[in-house]
């Protein structure tokens, strides 16, 4: 893959500025208009070039690009050949694919979402050719024009909002940022559903095999049991859908987020990033040492429980949920509180 300024983005299709990262020859960072910035390698190219989601995948990347700034896009299989950058979100193929919202009600609210961000403050305008697909999760331009309408039809953008055959040119309504409060404020999440805890399954190095692991998750159920929720994980949990539909829907019902990063599964970023960017708070708790050490530059700005062993956790984790969280609906205090007759 020759060095050049301008490159088509594997994605897209579209002319963007590329050019390989310091220390690295096999990465490259795109900065698409219609993608956002990431980075990526030849095999990964290769792979979305090819692939008929490629548009699902890159509306993904935009969303991901405008919360968290440049992704890391790599293969599942790949995982080991993605070295460690700091200042980017890894994302997998397989994740964002799956991340592309299978509802028409979810695409307007995600494109709203969007557009709030490329604007950044009340009443500034935002402008693109309709062509630019992903930052409305529209995969045709005829999808495009309908979201872009359906979300003027609904009162979030102004009336002064065009939407042309061409382009499209927009303000955020009052109404608009209010209905994006609402979706950043998980105003529908129940304290009473289960907080979803992301952590690998099984064994992740010598001195953590898998008992220990799930001595961990023991762990941390508790922790959040004495803090008055409940707590679960994927394979607990009995289904019949694709297993990313099924974690991406317990996420979106759990009040907050538990990762734990010991042992650096990429499902584990990933999980905590789709969290975030959903507005759902998330713990992030990784054991001390080699682990915590090896994590992910981004996760190391973040405040992380770096415990020592399952003790110090439990203990540790109660008091951040109270801390920040507060009590929740099972707790004594709740239990006992009055209630109106």
């Amino acid at each position: 893959m020759p060095i050049s300024d301008t490159k088509s983005c594997p994605l897209c299709g579209a002319t963007c500025p590329a050019k390989p990262l310091p220390d690295s020859h096999r990465l490259f960072r795109f900065e698409c208009d219609n993608c956002g910035t990431f980075a990526t390698i030849e095999h990964v190219l290769e792979t979305a070039k090819k692939e008929a989601v490629a548009p699902r995948i890159a509306a993904v990347v935009r969303e991901r690009s405008l919360q968290y700034g440049p992704v890391l896009l790599y293969e599942t299989s790949l995982t080991s050949d993605i070295p460690n950058v700091a200042g980017y979100s890894p994302l997998s193929l397989e994740a964002a694919e799956a991340d592309f919202p299978k509802q028409t009600a979810e695409r307007l609210d995600r494109a709203l979402l969007s557009l709030a961000r490329m604007s950044g403050t009340l009443g500034e305008p935002v402008q693109f050719p309709l062509m630019r697909l992903a930052p409305l999760f529209a995969l045709t331009p005829v999808e495009a024009d309908f979201i872009a309408r359906a979300l003027k039809d609904a009162g979030h953008l102004t009336p002064e909002s065009t939407i042309k055959s061409s382009s499209i040119y927009c303000v955020v309504s009052p109404a608009g940022w209010n209905r994006v409060a609402e979706l950043q404020s998980g105003r529908n999440r129940s304290p009473r559903n289960p907080v979803f805890v992301a952590m690998a399954f099984g064994a992740v190095g010598d001195d953590e095999p898998a008992e220990f692991m799930q001595q961990v998750f023991e762990t941390i159920r508790r922790a959040v049991e004495r803090a008055g929720y409940k707590a679960t994980r994927v394979d607990l949990e009995p289904h019949n859908d694709f297993i990313m539909d099924k974690i991406m829907g317990m996420i979106r019902a759990a009040p907050f987020v538990i990762a734990d990063f010991t042992g650096n599964r990429a499902g584990v970023y990933f999980e905590a990033g789709f969290a975030r960017g959903l507005g759902i708070p998330v713990v992030h708790t990784c054991r001390k040492g080699r682990h915590f050490n090896e994590a992910h530059f981004d996760i190391k700005q973040i405040n992380t429980i770096d415990w020592n062993d399952p003790a110090d956790l439990e203990n540790r984790l109660h008091h951040r949920i109270l801390g920040t969280l507060g009590d929740g609906p099972y707790s004594s205090k709740a239990q006992d509180a009055p209630t109106d007759k």
